[in-house]
């Protein structure tokens, strides 16, 4: 059938334009991360990416919470602010 054929393509079209689009946010977002400073990669990509709790993160880096809930915020914004064209 000639109109589900160009659905179904339609769709596809729709997924990869979607995948396309999310594979090159993903490289903008870890570009962003990769030119974080050391210290507040280390914490974003423990708590955003390993998941693990602020607790095990301070912890983990022999630092007090407040310092990771610091860096935290330091490094959230700044990646705001090199990923400011990409936020919808």
């Amino acid at each position: 059938d000639v109109i589900a054929t160009k659905t179904v393509t339609v769709i596809d079209i729709e997924k990869t334009e979607q995948n396309i689009d999310n594979t090159l946010r993903q490289r903008q977002i870890k570009k962003a991360v990769d030119k974080l400073p050391s210290k507040l990669k280390e914490v974003i990509i423990l708590y955003d990416i390993e998941e693990l709790q602020q607790d095990a993160i301070a912890k983990k880096l022999n630092c007090p919470v407040g310092t990771v809930k610091s860096r935290l915020f330091k490094a959230r914004k700044l990646l705001c602010e090199e990923l400011k064209d990409y936020i919808d």
